[in-house]
């Protein structure tokens, strides 16, 4: 149960950045569609779920540690080292996009200027890249469970007295949403399932992993669709509606969930950084060269901005998650058809 408890912590880690816990994301790809598009995030839910079951098993069942050897195991070598490309550089855009968000999070919270949040939060990656896998598992894992709790509490304290009115709208633009979200999110997380899918022995704790992290995200989801649905068409919600709601409610509160989502893209940034590093070989290299190397070319393309980082890089490689979802998806298959045909065979003997 421990391994589980964990791999789901360091998967909802790696999922809920900036733009989950912000709640930028449920809106532009759900709350906007209206009453309907809460079946989208159901959906969404157990694609997450059953991805995460497909990628651990996968990795329990062709014996790999690594995001590399899965793919090359599912894909061919060509496509592998194609995939690896291109995750590596979202993965690169996503860690800078997180330290650029980080220091504009962090310098408005507490009045520091842009540029020594972002060396503060970098230095802080470092530190954390340093410890290699032992330091990824202790804070990510912590820190996932926090962003949980964190998120749920928030979006409980809303509802608690509020009535829900929200609008309806399409069924296939609400599929189209739910599909490219998930793949979206599946390029960060599938890093991770992979380096860590090996704690799981059994197919069995691949499936209790799956399940159990389709609920805490689709809570999630749910709890931020709920609130966001309340306000939306009614006020200005911002780039950042959650905390635009939270500032409506109490100071206190809104520091809190403040601190949520400056964690919520320490953890992402962490999780996208070592993923980089892990691609590379870097934990291999004695000094760390690579993780020094990754902070410093993360400070200066931070430069670029939070927003202009995550519109470019994630519209750039929003269809190859979809090309990876499919891939993934089809191996699954292949495996439970010659898991059935073996069952035959054992029979007939």
């Amino acid at each position: 149960m421990k391994n589980i408890l964990l791999v789901t912590s360091l998967y909802v880690a790696a999922v809920v950045g900036a733009g989950f816990a912000s709640g930028q994301e449920i809106l532009a790809f759900f709350v906007r569609y209206g009453n309907l598009s809460v079946l989208g995030v159901f959906a969404a839910a157990v694609m997450f779920g059953f991805f995460a079951f497909a990628i651990l098993e996968g990795c329990r069942h062709y014996g790999c540690s690594s995001f590399d050897r899965y793919a090359e195991k599912i894909s061919g070598k060509i496509i592998s080292v194609v995939i690896r490309i291109l995750s590596g550089l979202f993965l690169f855009c996503v860690f800078c996009a997180m330290l650029a968000g980080g220091g504009e999070v962090g310098g408005a919270m507490f009045g520091v200027p842009k540029s020594a949040a972002i060396t503060i939060i970098a230095a802080f990656c470092l530190v954390i890249f340093s410890a290699k896998r032992r330091g990824f598992v202790m804070f990510n894992g912590i820190l996932g469970a926090v962003i949980t709790a964190g998120i749920l509490f928030a979006c409980l304290y809303i509802l608690k007295y509020r009535e829900m009115y929200v609008f309806a709208n399409m069924a296939v633009k609400v599929g189209i949403s739910s599909v490219s979200y998930v793949s979206y999110n599946l390029l960060t997380s599938a890093v991770t399932l992979a380096a860590f899918g090996s704690r799981l022995k059994s197919r069995r704790e691949c499936v209790a992993a799956g399940v159990f992290s389709g609920i805490v995200i689709g809570a999630m989801m749910l709890g931020i669709w709920c609130v966001i649905s309340i306000y939306y068409g009614k006020i200005s919600l911002g780039a950042l509606p959650m905390l635009t709601l939270m500032l409506r409610q109490n100071p206190v509160l809104s520091a809190v969930y403040g601190l949520i989502l400056l964690a919520a893209m320490l953890t992402t940034a962490v999780a996208s950084g070592y993923g980089v590093i892990d691609m590379v070989g870097g934990f291999k290299l004695k000094g760390n060269l690579v993780g020094v190397f990754l902070v410093v070319l993360g400070y200066l393309f931070s430069g670029l901005g939070f927003e202009g980082l995550v519109d470019n890089a994630y519209r750039m490689c929003g269809y190859f998650g979809l090309l990876l979802l499919v891939i993934v998806a089809v191996d699954v298959i292949k495996r439970s058809k010659n898991r059935k045909k073996s069952s035959i065979l054992k029979r007939n003997e």
